[in-house]
């Protein structure tokens, strides 16, 4: 074997090494971003916007695919509530549509959640193949489903959900300017 070759062979494994180490580090990992979001109510007695006087804190959550941040997602959880939300929006993808693999990471956490906070969830694209091919993966959704249902979770499927509770919430915290 000449000396080019054997470079070449170890220079695609280091790149191999390090997209694997990338990989590693970006499912293991989660993200805190915060952002500042303005939310007006147009009084409609009058044309005329007041701001609300109060922070609406909520925690957005997607694409987990079943990962575990600490033992039983204890680090997530505790960022979760560092955070203090009024209340956590999901965006799916919490599991992984994958036929026979384990949804009970996902479970876990979803139930550990919602004992503390309203959510609102809405299918991502591994919910949704769950959904649409049941002679694929069996009955994994509407098992997923019912937990969903069981723990009170908001589910929304092609819908959209206004809360009397959050509508008050926002008429109580307007500014009186």
């Amino acid at each position: 074997m000449k000396i080019s070759d054997v470079c070449i062979i170890l220079g695609c494994l280091m790149m191999v090494a390090a997209v694997v180490n990338l990989l590693r580090r970006e499912l293991k990992r989660f993200e805190i971003t915060h952002y500042t979001l303005p939310i007006f109510h147009k009084e409609e007695s009058h044309n005329e916007k007041k701001a609300l006087k109060k922070v609406c804190r909520f925690v957005f959550l997607a694409d987990l695919h079943n990962n575990c941040f600490g033992k039983q997602n204890e680090q997530l959880l505790a960022a979760i509530e560092r955070e203090a939300p009024d209340f956590v929006i999901s965006a799916g993808d919490m599991l992984v549509a994958k036929p026979g693999v384990s949804m009970d990471t996902a479970i876990d956490f979803i139930k550990k959640l919602s004992q503390k906070y309203p959510i609102y969830y809405g299918n991502g694209n591994h919910e949704y193949r769950l959904r649409i091919y049941p002679e694929r993966y069996g009955d994994m959704y509407e098992r997923y489903k019912k937990v969903l249902d069981d723990c009170g979770i908001h589910h929304l499927e092609n819908e959209s959900m206004t809360r009397y509770k959050e509508q008050e919430w926002i008429r109580k915290h307007l500014r009186k300017d």
